[in-house]
């Protein structure tokens, strides 16, 4: 296992980065690379990935973000899977350059500095805290993916509203394209918040007896889970903007990012 470790450690980078250069590639010159040269790159990175994961698991008999650095690597995988179901069901490659760097940076950072073997943790080893975390982890890496194609979405309606149909234009799908990618990985988020709301609520009750909605990460928890509502009703009656979704989802972002920061620093107060 060890050494499965460490070759993984080294090749999951360079697998993203090479995937991330097949985007590039095909951005500059798309008759260098077929046009399933990328995602099939995005594919091996996340297999690689995956096998890191799960060594890493088996190593210590629990799920292995243990520490700050294992969750970012976690969060890179969930980032990468999300884009690339949102791309398979869309089939369109032209948002990768924008989508993989952030993933790319997490992945470098969480193998470069991050501890070498994973670490144990008797806090995190329990089916309560498996339950609550993979749905929350994997609905922020769902969530920041739709912010990011909220904000592809808001940039290019404003090129086009100022008739600038330079290379954002030329290099991004249409704005109708862009709005369904940016809706169906909010979906996948608020599907993944609902679960893990759930699944907190029923923790919390076995626990204290109750949801504490005065906490204020459990308070931007629901308002998040509110926001993305109003979206998914919206879309049900066929009568809500696309601008609106991508701007709640770069809203909801920024309430992710907030609620993060809270905990952490109630963290290091308490």
């Amino acid at each position: 296992m060890t050494h499965a470790n460490d070759t993984l450690i080294v090749f999951v980078p360079m697998a993203y980065l090479v995937a991330l250069g097949a985007y590039l590639v095909r951005k500059r010159a798309p008759e260098a690379l077929d046009a399933r040269t990328p995602l099939l790159a995005t594919g091996l990175a996340l297999v690689l990935h995956g096998a890191l994961l799960g060594v890493r698991f088996a190593m210590i008999g629990q799920l292995p973000w243990t520490n700050v650095f294992d969750v970012l690597s976690a969060l890179a995988f969930l980032m990468t899977l999300t884009y690339a179901l949102v791309e398979a069901a869309s089939r369109v490659a032209a948002t990768g350059p924008d989508l993989l760097p952030m993933p790319f940076l997490l992945v470098v950072y969480a193998c470069a500095f991050g501890p070498h073997e994973p670490l144990g943790n008797p806090v995190t080893h329990t089916s309560r805290f498996v339950l609550h975390t993979v749905p929350a982890v994997s609905a922020v890496a769902a969530l920041l993916v739709s912010g990011l194609y909220g904000v592809l979405y808001l940039r290019l309606a404003k090129a086009i509203k100022r008739k600038d149909f330079g290379p954002l234009f030329q290099r991004l799908p249409n704005l109708e394209i862009l709005a369904r990618m940016n809706f169906w990985a909010a979906t996948i988020g608020f599907l993944l918040v609902t679960l893990g709301i759930f699944v907190g609520a029923i923790i919390a009750g076995d626990i204290s007896g109750g949801v504490d909605v005065t906490n204020p990460k459990i308070a931007m928890t629901y308002l998040v889970w509110t926001l993305l509502l109003v979206p998914m009703i919206g879309k049900l009656t066929g009568r809500w903007p696309d601008r609106a979704t991508a701007r709640i989802s770069v809203i909801t972002v920024g309430l992710i990012v907030a609620s993060i920061l809270t905990a952490t620093v109630m963290f290091l107060l308490g």
